[in-house]
């Protein structure tokens, strides 16, 4: 296995996933009864709408999501079922992954659950959305 390296468009780790579910509660038992993990900060989301639960693993973090209206997470659990929803990217710069990326025609959206981050919301090419945002944001908006 290759050692860890800087990617060339700064993404330097993965800081955490989103899951869309559509049972919240049962979800949330398997995670804590028969996972062991917890405990768990409850959430909202600003776009989706959504309620949800995070759990922390060191510095990456695990969001259990369930749409609490219409949006994006209620299409997606429509079009894929329960299942990762979301990837937020670690980058050293996003300036620097916007440059980098740009040139390959990937074009971004703001999202203002990760405020100054980027979004790449093209869920049919890539099957769910990614954020790119800078370490110093860690990705802790949600």
């Amino acid at each position: 296995m290759d050692p860890p390296a800087l990617h060339p468009n700064g993404v330097e780790a993965i800081g955490g996933i989103s899951t869309a579910v559509t049972d919240l509660d049962r979800v949330r038992r398997i995670y804590e009864d028969r996972l062991a993990l917890g405990p768990a900060e409850e959430t909202t989301s600003l776009e989706f709408p959504a309620r949800g639960v995070r759990y922390r693993l060191g510095d990456f973090f695990v969001d259990l999501l369930s749409p609490t209206g219409p949006g994006p997470l209620g299409a997606h659990l429509d079009a894929f079922g329960d299942g990762p929803f979301q990837v937020v990217l670690l980058a050293e710069s996003t300036e620097k992954f916007r440059q980098t990326v740009d040139r390959n025609g990937v074009h971004f959206e703001g999202t203002p659950d990760f405020p100054g981050s980027l979004l790449i919301g093209d869920i049919d090419r890539f099957g769910l959305r990614l954020v790119v945002t800078s370490r110093e944001k860690g990705g802790d908006s949600v």
